[in-house]
């Protein structure tokens, strides 16, 4: 969002999130939409936002900064750590 508002290009986006420029892509188009079809009148209320962690995936990338886990094997460290990823949800 920072992005988009501050008018970074797509790939200047991509290098500043850490994600790939398609993804920067895909996410300007989807901000773009919603904002078209909100107006500002209907806007009202309370937002509540809330961040979950996922475990940090490198599925399919060769050259891995830690050993490979077996199918099912749960992360080392619980709670918040390195191996997770976090996702904000509105």
């Amino acid at each position: 969002m920072y992005c988009l508002l501050s008018s970074y290009s797509i790939r200047k986006s991509a290098k500043e999130t850490g994600v790939s420029i398609q993804t920067s892509f895909d996410w300007r188009h989807k901000l773009l939409t919603s904002f078209s079809s909100v107006s500002v009148e209907e806007f009202e209320g309370i937002v509540e936002s809330d961040d979950l962690f996922f475990a940090y995936s490198e599925k399919g990338n060769r050259n891995l900064d830690r050993k490979p886990k077996q199918h099912g094997e749960k992360a080392n460290k619980a709670g918040i750590s390195d191996e997770k990823v976090a996702v904000v949800a509105t």
